[in-house]
């Protein structure tokens, strides 16, 4: 992936910020000024769309941690948390997903009751898997998602939220993937994504500016799977997007992560990506997501 880079002076507009910050509690100010952090080293990213028929219950219904919700679907970010790390495969980012804007995957909620089963969008299987309301299906589908990536001592996902990832967790010795017998087929889905962190009961400041962020980015974007997305770090800035573009030669989706995006820096952000250019002042980091070749167990 080649990636271009250019400097936007007006992204530094800190009269925006202040007028945003105006908004938000005393001690829930966008930090204008520090580091951006970087991106998680992830190989696969596991989107459970949620399928509530309330469009704004992603401001009061996924919880601090989400780890913790025992609501179905919610729930499974726990339980496949706990299977990841028991084999090592660590590489796996998992997020919760409300979609505003689809050409696909609105089909498919509409035609799966909420409580019957989950709808789970894997990159770069590029594929919308539907599982039942079950834990032994949960269990079996984890690690048929997981069974072909390299054991991993990184941080797990959830862990890389608390800690930054900055520290190296304890290595104990990883099981091994076995008996899995059972396949799950999914439905090829191969749109761009633009996912806004909105994780409103993590932090306050995420979940003010997504919804003004999901507008702009309707107005410029008509072909896109646009959606708010659950806690991907570095919620003090504020304005977490990352946005998965498609590259169909290599059958690869290309990650591109942005911190402190406002409104107004939106559009210019779209048209730049389409030629792989992204704004310096607010990238966080670019990762091309392939399937890996299947690994002996």
């Amino acid at each position: 992936m080649q990636i271009k880079y250019k400097t936007i002076e007006s992204f530094n507009n800190l009269k925006v910020f202040n007028k945003i910050n105006l908004k938000l509690p005393l001690d829930k100010q966008i930090d204008t000024v520090g580091k951006l952090p970087p991106i998680p080293n992830y190989e696969k990213h596991l989107m459970i769309i949620d399928k509530n028929d309330d469009s704004n219950n992603w401001m009061q219904g996924w919880g601090s941690r989400l780890e913790m919700n025992d609501s179905w679907p919610y729930n499974l970010v726990g339980l496949f948390k706990n299977e990841i790390n028991k084999y090592k495969k660590n590489g796996v980012m998992t997020s919760v997903v409300k979609l505003k804007q689809s050409t696909d995957v609105f089909t498919e909620i509409r035609g799966n009751p909420t409580n019957d089963s989950a709808l789970i969008y894997v990159i770069p299987d590029m594929k919308l898997y539907t599982i039942r309301n079950d834990e032994s299906t949960a269990v079996e589908f984890i690690k048929y998602v997981i069974k072909d990536l390299k054991v991993s001592e990184q941080l797990h996902f959830q862990d890389y939220l608390k800690k930054g990832g900055l520290k190296t967790p304890t290595v104990t010795k990883a099981d091994s993937i076995v008996g899995v017998t059972k396949r799950f087929e999914g439905r090829k889905l191969t749109n761009d994504w633009i996912l806004v962190c909105g994780h409103n009961e993590r932090d306050c400041r995420c979940g003010y500016l997504a919804p003004l962020l999901v507008d702009e980015y309707m107005k410029f974007d008509k072909r896109s799977n646009i959606g708010i997305i659950s806690h991907v770090s570095g919620h003090k800035f504020a304005g977490n997007v990352i946005h998965y573009k498609y590259e169909p030669s290599k059958n690869s989706m290309d990650s591109f992560w942005f911190g402190r995006v406002l409104p107004p820096m939106v559009h210019s952000l779209v048209e730049n990506l389409k030629n792989n250019i992204v704004i310096k002042n607010v990238f966080r980091g670019s990762k091309e997501l392939r399937e890996p070749p299947c690994q002996k167990q």
